[in-house]
């Protein structure tokens, strides 16, 4: 994951919440601020977070992401939690 400065659980792409050999088909990734407010979202597995919203830096604090995958077996992937931003 492209994250300046990010730390999400210690993966760098989103390729990396999921085992070696799974083949993803769809993807929703979702990054909301500590008062809920949707702060990024993409579809595409090779896009990241960059810590910004609306052009602008985030200040350091923890967000919350929400991630939906569906596997090309048809198997539907839920994962939420926390990214560190820090700056």
């Amino acid at each position: 994951m492209k994250c300046a400065k990010t730390v999400l659980l210690g993966v760098k792409n989103l390729s990396e919440l999921f085992q070696a050999g799974q083949k993803v088909k769809d993807i929703h990734f979702i990054v909301f601020d500590r008062l809920g407010e949707e702060v990024f979202v993409t579809d595409d597995i090779m896009v990241g977070w960059d810590g910004k919203y609306k052009g602008k830096d985030m200040p350091s604090d923890v967000y919350v992401y929400h991630l939906t995958a569906t596997m090309k077996d048809g198997t539907e992937v839920k994962r939420k939690g926390n990214i560190i931003l820090s700056r």
